[in-house]
């Protein structure tokens, strides 16, 4: 069965020009050579994931609220509506990590890009509803995300470099 959260549709596929250099999906250049900085945005909240010891994200901390029952019946609604929008106009990564083992720690975190703003604008409406419950969401930026594993049109996945707010 595939994820819920694959959409075939979108054409998900990897951008990498080999040896970790990532390439622009629209020239197939390297981003280096076209000369400009992508900027890439994580929300976060400041209770760390279990998994990766890093800062949670957004639907981590909307499911662990609606799993205590502490969401009410509208913020569900509208939190099941932006769930479903994302599964539908995002690709889930199909890597989380540098490493070909087949049981490799998954270390790579999601960050948008900057030019992905209707997503960066459904964020802030998942952001909304949890801070209507006191959960503090950050907006991370960053033009250095980590070492990238995946790239497609709105996202990278990307395993933080140390310097790497995460």
């Amino acid at each position: 069965m595939l994820s819920p959260w694959l959409a075939p549709s979108l054409g998900c596929r990897l951008w990498h020009g080999g040896f970790g250099r990532v390439l622009s999906a629209k020239t197939g250049r390297s981003a280096r050579a076209l000369n400009f900085i992508e900027m890439f945005i994580r929300f976060v909240i400041h209770s760390n994931d279990i998994d990766s010891g890093r800062r949670q994200g957004l639907f981590q901390a909307l499911g662990e609220l609606e799993i205590q029952g502490l969401l009410l019946e509208h913020e569900v609604e509208h939190y099941y509506e932006l769930r479903d929008w994302f599964r539908k106009n995002l690709c889930k990564p199909v890597s989380f990590t540098r490493s070909s083992k087949p049981h490799a720690k998954k270390v790579a975190l999601s960050w948008f890009k900057d030019t992905a703003t209707e997503h960066i604008g459904m964020m802030r409406g998942l952001a909304r509803v949890l801070e209507a419950h006191d959960v503090m969401v950050e907006i991370l930026h960053s033009d250095r995300p980590g070492y990238v594993v995946y790239e497609d049109e709105f996202q990278v996945a990307a395993e933080p470099f140390n310097e790497t707010l995460t």
